[in-house]
C-alpha cells in the first residue's frame, strides 16, 4: 500500500483559458457586430439567382424557347447524371436557370424563400411556367395524335386482313 500511495504524485490544479464575465460580455458583443448582415447578405445572393434565372427565362423567343422547355422537362424527370453535373458547374446563363429551376423543383428552401421577397419575380416566373406548360401540352398532344394515327391505321390493316381471309 505504501509504494501505491507514493506512486501518485499530487499536483495543484492548473486552469487555462478561464474568461472573466467582462471579457466573455465584450466578446459576445463583438461577435454579434459581425453577425450583423450576414443573413441580408446570405439573401442577397439567391435574391440575385433568382433575378437572373426570371431575366434568362424571359428573354428566350421562340424556338430557343421550346428547345429549353423541352430540355428542361427531360431534365426535370431524372434525365442524364452527367448533364446534371455540368449543368451545376456551369456559368452559362441557360445553365444557371436550368439549376435554379431544379433547385425549386426538389424544394430548395432559400430559392423559394428569394421568390417570396420579390413578388414581381414570382409572378414573372410563375407566368413562365404556365407558358411553359402551354408547349410541353402541345407536344404531348402532337405525340398522342400520332399514336392515335398509328392505332387507326393498324385498325385498318387488320381489317384489310379479315376480309382477305375471309374472300
Amino acid at each position: 500500500m505504501a509504494q501505491l500511495a507514493k506512486s501518485f504524485r499530487h499536483k495543484r490544479l492548473q486552469k487555462d483559458g478561464t474568461v472573466s464575465v467582462g471579457e466573455k460580455v465584450k466578446l459576445k458583443l463583438e461577435k454579434r457586430v459581425e453577425m450583423v448582415g450576414k443573413r441580408v447578405h446570405r439573401h442577397r445572393k439567391y435574391d440575385r439567382e433568382a433575378a437572373q434565372t426570371v431575366a434568362t427565362l424571359s428573354s428566350l423567343k421562340s424556338e430557343q424557347l421550346v428547345d429549353f422547355v423541352r430540355r428542361s422537362a427531360v431534365f426535370l424527370d431524372g434525365g442524364d447524371p452527367l448533364e446534371w453535373d455540368r449543368v451545376k458547374s456551369s456559368k452559362e446563363p441557360i445553365d444557371r436557370a436550368l439549376s435554379f429551376l431544379e433547385g425549386l423543383t426538389r424544394g430548395n428552401g432559400r430559392l423559394h424563400d428569394a421568390l417570396r421577397r420579390n413578388q414581381e419575380l414570382c409572378q414573372a416566373l410563375q407566368s413562365w411556367v404556365e407558358n411553359a406548360n402551354r408547349i410541353l401540352k402541345k407536344d404531348q398532344r402532337v405525340v398522342q395524335r400520332k399514336i392515335e394515327q398509328k392505332q387507326m391505321a393498324t385498325k385498318k390493316v387488320n381489317a384489310l386482313r379479315r376480309r382477305a381471309s375471309q374472300s
